[in-house]
């Protein structure tokens, strides 16, 4: 099937990627104060059942990784459209690695450059020097002293960058054998660096490489190359999604081997059956599509505001009524967070795509561009 340049339906998904990142986040801060009053109706199916949505709201990080794979690949098969259907890679890395770093790296930058002022302001020293330039290199994932330090949330976009560097090898793999076996490949280095690398060595390093989290980024790409195709990974989605879910929300993330597979496995059958609807979104869904567009933003600059306005919040606030302390208060903090992250994506996201453009527009040759054969 020919290329579509954005699926509007993905923005649903980022949107509650980013929500379930974003409550996750605020119930770390308030759980202490809920496990000593609540503590046996936490534990119990209920509770798990009701509060799942906060205790497994990490897992919107790991979403993120899927919808990645699946944009960047997605993305790179319209580029190959583009040009004939022919893989180039002196022609297409250099388009690559400079659209991603113009998307990413100057809203990052900007942010962290914020929230390093914010931390750091009187007591600047070398080693708060030393934790800024790590995170400036997006090497931070890799020192167990900067891995959290600054700004929590911004391990994971240290992870993004470094899988967007190895997604070559992976383009490499899916020339050379299909796409079939990169991703199988991809999956058994997956699980290698997750279950076997910490076998054999304690070396931070050596545990933290972004290989860990190749399955769910090519699984993102397997199912661009199969939407493309007009087909799908995976078949009866909404019953999948249906019988997935309740593990998800019953908390079964204590096993490893669960971690590794279910969410990533339940998140792309999300995703195919979410772009497989025809129907454009209505009406209600609008708002949140507006939201996954604003996601980034939203991820970058939540963490550190978020603890410092509820650390401010008189402490009965979610005491008194836990609904209202636990549901109804992260959802009215969101909506200041969402307006904030418009003016971002705006004046810097959008600010940062278009300087980019506009430098690779004078710097770069022309490049002529052949229709498919299917146009």
């Amino acid at each position: 099937m020919s290329g579509k340049r954005h699926i509007d339906r993905l923005d649903l998904l980022r949107a509650l990627a980013i929500m379930m990142v974003f409550f996750h986040h605020y119930w770390l801060i308030i759980r202490p104060e809920i496990l000593s009053s609540v503590e046996p109706f936490l534990y119990s199916p209920f509770g798990k059942l009701l509060f799942s949505f906060h205790e497994m709201g990490y897992l919107g990080v790991r979403l993120f990784f899927v919808l990645s794979g699946f944009c960047i690949h997605y993305s790179f098969l319209n580029w190959m459209e583009r040009n004939g259907g022919k893989l180039d890679m002196r022609r297409f890395l250099p388009d690559y690695f400079w659209r991603r770093f113009w998307r990413i790296y100057p809203p990052y930058f900007a942010f962290l450059v914020l929230f390093f002022l914010y931390q750091y302001w009187e007591d600047l020293d070398f080693a708060a020097v030393k934790h800024f330039l790590v995170h400036a290199t997006l090497s931070h994932t890799l020192g167990k002293a900067f891995y959290y330090n600054i700004n929590p949330s911004f391990w994971s976009i240290a992870v993004e960058w470094q899988l967007y560097m190895i997604y070559p090898v992976f383009l490499w793999v899916r020339r050379w054998k299909g796409i079939r076996l990169a991703f199988v490949g991809a999956t058994v280095v997956s699980v290698f660096a997750a279950f076997a690398v910490p076998q054999f060595t304690d070396s931070f390093l050596f545990q933290n490489l972004p290989f860990k989290y190749w399955f769910e980024w090519t699984l993102g790409a397997l199912m661009a190359e199969r939407f493309r195709e007009g087909r799908s990974v995976f078949r009866f989605q909404g019953w999948l999604v249906l019988l997935g879910l309740p593990f998800c929300c019953l908390g079964l993330h204590s096993s490893n081997v669960f971690d590794f597979a279910i969410p990533s496995l339940v998140f792309a059958v999300c995703i195919e059956w979410v772009i497989g609807l025809k129907a454009r979104p209505k009406f209600w869904e609008k708002p949140f599509v507006w939201a996954g567009v604003f996601s980034y933003s939203t991820y970058l600059l939540h963490q550190p505001l978020q603890y410092s306005i509820v650390s401010l919040l008189p402490e009965p606030t979610w005491r008194q009524n836990i609904v209202v302390g636990t549901f109804l208060l992260p959802l009215a903090l969101y909506i200041p967070f969402l307006a904030a992250s418009y003016v971002s994506f705006h004046l810097i996201e959008m600010k940062s795509v278009a300087v980019g453009k506009s430098i690779w527009k004078r710097v770069s040759k022309p490049i002529p561009t052949v229709q498919a054969a299917s146009r």
